[in-house]
């Protein structure tokens, strides 16, 4: 080939895939498309004088880099939505999976009455999705197994493969290496993770990332393969370069990977922890006839629970997933939410334990002051010096006297005290033990402040916080706030404006905010203040909730009062 030829070649190659004036260009799956790759198509079409279209569902998994674009035009209400659902055989199963896409609980309850949900130990719910998916596949309906880690996927995809070579459906003596380190053979299963444009099928279509092939042969000489589209029955030849960095076994696949795949059941392994809205949302839509779900709530024998009434129930799993929203935001709205939280509840509050936390060492300071010996002892120099500011003033608050009593305590036995701060920071919390303590209220706190400036900053941040109590509760009280309809909707009626204030006050204090659940998602363990008050207004709720069921006839002899029931925990039986 000549320059002129090559240089013409080129040429054509640029001139193809070059925006020309007046064209339509469609990008699918668009809320994958990065922020800046999008920025860069747009130039180059507002350069041309070209249209750029955007299609996609901003519900589902965004970008990798930096994305968001599609979800913000879409909350803006400058998209056009589509109206009708195709996809699925049941009318029902449309509009549920729109439940599903906006995190509204009432799918789960939905889902549940078509039995398109199991529940039961991890190895169980594995066991159960497998043999569905086996029944299915062999009903010769196309289907796909769903997990939400790489190593159930792993395990799915290597005992379909064991099984199908065990009834001679696929053929050992010959495989090549796929990029998730197991191997195909002829009778296999596969699918493409990415799109090359260069292998072309006998349909003149190009390979495309989540398409299903079934493996037809395997060449010893070079080791590519020949695989048969399952959607259109056309065959390609993929190279063994093409097998090894974007081809996996195609019978089970993560929630991230299955976006694409459309078959005739989805069935879906749910583990706590793993899985966001988004995904859930795109693992239960793959199927036109039917999704399901199969829950793990963990697996006793390997991993007991040390009180069981803290297990979380499959329905209470499934609530976490659908109130972590994974979505991601474009950095306008990041700047608005971070404006709006600078006169949060959470915000305030922290400004406020800060200024606190300033009033409270320099009470000890002065404390230790009085003392002989105590102020050339240095705790503040030590790593524990924050823990004893703490301590200080939890103790200060419940009993200024006992505080300082342990104060002198502490000092008077120093001697051989590797940490002194550590020490009183044991102390003053040993002290405490047993005593009635509540969360401080920032109004009423009655804090040593010494210093004029830090006084004013102090009154400045609590009428921030006045404020904001009061508004936080004029707008839970009158607007209609979808997290009001599922507390109405949990209680059987509408919610007293006290119990309604409490919830949106703990809202905005711990930053719930786009959550259907009233109270959000169960915190985590160490967030053991938030999981405090958390217990104490789900108890009022589910107070509520007792006093409106009508009264049970006794079904036996003998009537436990209901605040004495019996509790299993692992330190034995509790009354």
């Amino acid at each position: 080939m000549t320059v002129a030829q090559e240089a013409a070649r080129l040429a054509a190659v640029q001139q193809r895939w070059s925006f020309h004036p007046d064209q339509l260009v469609i990008i699918d799956e668009a809320s994958m498309v990065s922020t800046f790759q999008l920025a860069a198509l747009v130039q180059q079409a507002r350069e041309a004088n070209a249209k750029i279209l955007l299609v996609g569902d901003p519900g589902q998994l965004d970008a990798i880099d930096a994305g968001g674009v599609l979800g913000w035009l879409d909350r803006q209400e400058k998209t056009t939505r589509l109206s009708s659902i195709w996809r699925f055989h049941e009318k029902w199963e449309g509009a549920s999976s729109l439940k599903l896409r906006r995190g509204d609980y009432s799918a789960i309850l939905d889902y549940e009455k078509q039995r398109r949900i199991s529940h039961g130990t991890y190895l169980d719910m594995v066991d159960q999705a497998y043999l569905a998916w086996q029944a299915d596949t062999l009903a010769g309906k196309s289907s796909i197994l769903i997990a939400a880690d790489n190593d159930t996927v792993g395990m799915l995809n290597e005992r379909a493969q064991a099984d199908r070579v065990a009834k001679g459906e696929v053929d050992p003596e010959i495989s090549v290496l796929l990029n998730d380190g197991l191997y195909a053979s002829s009778g296999d299963t596969i699918i493409a993770r990415r799109n090359d444009r260069g292998l072309v099928d006998s349909g003149g279509d190009f390979v495309r990332n989540g398409t299903l092939f079934d493996v037809e042969g395997v060449s010893r000489r070079d080791g590519s393969l020949l695989a048969v589209r399952r959607e259109t029955g056309a065959r390609v030849v993929l190279p063994r370069t093409y097998l090894e960095s974007s081809v996996e076994l195609g019978y089970a696949t993560t929630a991230h990977r299955s976006q694409g795949i459309t078959v005739d059941t989805g069935h879906t392994v749910v583990t706590q922890g793993r899985l966001t809205r988004e995904l859930l949302y795109v693992s239960m839509t793959r199927g036109r006839y039917g999704n399901f779900a199969y829950v793990s709530e963990g697996d006793e024998a390997e991993h007991p629970a040390m009180d069981p009434a803290l297990r979380l129930s499959w329905r209470s799993i499934l609530g976490e997933v659908l109130a972590a929203e994974g979505a991601e935001r474009t950095a306008h709205e990041v700047r608005e939410a971070e404006r709006k939280k600078a006169d949060s509840l959470e915000r305030l509050y922290a400004e406020y334990d800060y200024l606190a936390q300033i009033a409270a060492a320099q009470s000890l300071k002065q404390c230790l002051n009085k003392h002989d010996g105590g102020s050339s002892l240095e705790l503040d120099q030590s790593p524990s010096w924050g823990a004893a500011v703490a301590a200080w003033r939890n103790a200060t608050t419940v009993s200024p006297q006992g505080a300082e009593r342990v104060l002198e305590e502490t000092l008077r036995n120093t001697t051989g005290t590797h940490d002194p701060s550590a020490l009183l920071s044991m102390r003053l919390r040993r002290f405490l033990k047993g005593m009635p303590t509540a969360s401080i209220d920032p109004l009423v706190e009655e804090l040593p402040l010494a210093r004029p400036d830090l006084a004013e900053l102090v009154d400045q941040v609590r009428e921030r916080i006045r404020l904001r109590t009061d508004t936080v509760t004029m707008t839970a009280l009158t607007e209609d706030l979808e997290w009001k309809r599922v507390l109405a909707a949990s209680l059987g009626s509408d919610a007293s404006g006290q119990l309604i204030r409490d919830v949106a006050l703990f809202r905005d204090e711990w930053g719930i905010s786009d959550s259907p659940l009233p109270l959000g998602a169960s915190p985590a363990d160490y967030e053991w203040e938030q999981r405090r008050q958390r217990d104490k207004l789900q108890e009022a709720i589910d107070g509520v909730r007792d006093r409106q069921r009508p009264p049970q006839l006794a079904t036996s002899a003998v009537n436990f009062p209901l605040s004495q029931h019996v509790v299993l925990t692992g330190a034995g039986w509790q009354l």
